[in-house]
């Protein structure tokens, strides 16, 4: 199991490479670095991807669900 510290610099690589792409959220450059990274530690490749696509799934896409309901509740209420 990787310790904390570990996964901080993988987290942190990815985030860098993720803003050196020139992407929205860094799309693709965050999801390279957090899979090379992952499998610098010795993680499968496979499941490294599925940590990367689970990571921008929460943090990227899911976010967007509340927002989403927000607009229609106030396009509904006819305060936009």
């Amino acid at each position: 199991m990787a310790r904390p510290s570990q996964l901080f610099l993988v987290y942190t690589g990815g985030v860098l490479l993720g803003a050196a792409v020139p992407t929205p959220g860094g799309l693709a450059g965050v999801e390279a670095g957090l899979v090379g990274g992952f499998m610098a530690y010795g993680v499968a490749g496979t499941t490294a991807i599925a940590i990367a696509l689970a990571f921008r799934l929460a943090t990227y896409w899911l976010p967007m669900l509340p927002g989403v309901i927000a607009l229609f509740a106030a396009n509904r209420k006819h305060l936009i």
